[in-house]
């Protein structure tokens, strides 16, 4: 059985090659490096966004390329027979998955977010400015964190 980590590499190669494109080309519009592309096809490899980006460029749900068993995009001989029950386990496997990394994907959004504001007091504190204006910044600032962007 095919490793379950390299198969999301193998789904990435199989499109790229279904829709034409050398691994340079998909490198430009993924906003990635060639070795990155080369590691995610050979490993499977990749952070949360690239899967993002590389889901919403070949016009799939990004599940396609979480599930084990899901999409044709391999040859007939490399996907082995699952019934529907085993498709739609699987199916449930890849959006827990998928919700994973989403989650993760807005935790480290939320805690750069929480770097970025320390940043902002320590460099306020740094300049001077009185504790009055900066706490009034900070009210200011965590009330804006409220909305999403």
């Amino acid at each position: 059985m095919m490793d379950k980590i390299k198969i999301i590499g193998k789904k990435v190669k199989f499109f790229r090659n279904q829709k034409g494109i050398s691994q340079k080309q998909l490198c430009e519009v993924l906003g990635i490096t060639d070795k990155t592309l080369q590691k995610i096809e050979k490993t499977g490899n990749l952070t949360s966004e690239v899967l993002f980006k590389i889901a919403e460029y070949f016009n799939k749900n990004p599940i396609i390329f979480l599930s084990e068993n899901s999409a044709k995009y391999v040859k007939e001989s490399d996907v082995p027979y699952v019934s529907q029950k085993d498709s739609e386990i699987e199916l449930v496997k890849a959006e827990r998955k998928f919700l994973q990394l989403k989650v993760e994907s807005l935790e480290r959004k939320d805690q750069l977010r929480e770097e970025q504001i320390n940043g902002l007091k320590n460099y306020l504190i740094r300049l001077g400015v009185e504790d009055s204006i900066i706490v009034q910044i900070m009210e200011y600032v965590n009330k804006i964190k409220q909305y999403p962007n």
